[in-house]
């Protein structure tokens, strides 16, 4: 007789492995959703969401149920976050771990407290040759009548560096090629050094 009933697939061995991981990873978010309460406080507000992103104790990741493990997940995530304001330019950034817990309290009460301090600007853009050459090349940006950005973001800095080397193309070196950068802080109010690591190759001998 024909069947008209709902019909049924077996589940294999990969799928239960997935839906039994699934549920551990729901599980552990879940217990470390009751475990701690986190906040990050004096951060640049433009970088506020950028920065929980990178946050494992913010988006809950990990098995965090202990409090050793929140404690180690909030000394990793603080270097994260220091790390990410000094790439942003703020170069003096510094950023703790403050846990609070008491007999009364559920949760241990998770704070990163960020001290961005100032932003730093590019105010001097410097180019440096590592590779020999007997022609005088160009060591600014003036030198090669470029307008290079002072922002002390990565994306600003490898931009600049390719209008440096865009610009020895245009000054009959057409090997050149970037090779590194740096930044050097400057004494005064938040101004920095650009450093710009080049080579140019040969100059071309444009001659007949």
């Amino acid at each position: 007789k024909p069947s008209f009933g709902a019909s049924k697939r077996l589940v294999s061995g990969s799928e239960l492995a997935s839906i039994a991981l699934s549920l551990s990873a729901f599980c552990s978010n879940a217990h470390a959703a009751e475990r701690y309460t986190f906040e990050l406080v004096g951060a640049p507000s433009d970088l506020q969401a950028r920065l929980l992103e990178i946050s494992n104790l913010a988006q809950e990741k990990g098995a965090l149920v202990t409090s050793a493990a929140i404690s180690r997940a909030g000394q990793r995530d603080a270097s994260a976050i220091e790390n990410a304001l000094r790439a942003s330019g703020y170069y003096k950034a510094t950023a703790s771990l403050e846990i609070v817990s008491s007999e009364d309290a559920e949760k241990l009460a998770v704070t990163i407290n960020a001290e961005p301090g100032e932003k730093f600007r590019i105010t001097e853009h410097l180019f440096v040759y590592l590779d020999s050459s007997e022609n005088e090349r160009p060591t600014t940006p003036e030198m090669m009548a470029l307008e290079l950005n002072e922002n002390t973001d990565g994306t600003s800095l490898a931009a600049n560096q390719r209008q440096a080397v865009e610009g020895l193309w245009g000054s009959g070196y057409p090997e050149a090629r970037p090779v590194g950068r740096r930044v050097e802080l400057l004494p005064g109010d938040a101004e920095a050094r650009a450093i710009y690591e080049l080579e140019s190759g040969p100059r071309a001998n444009l001659g007949p």
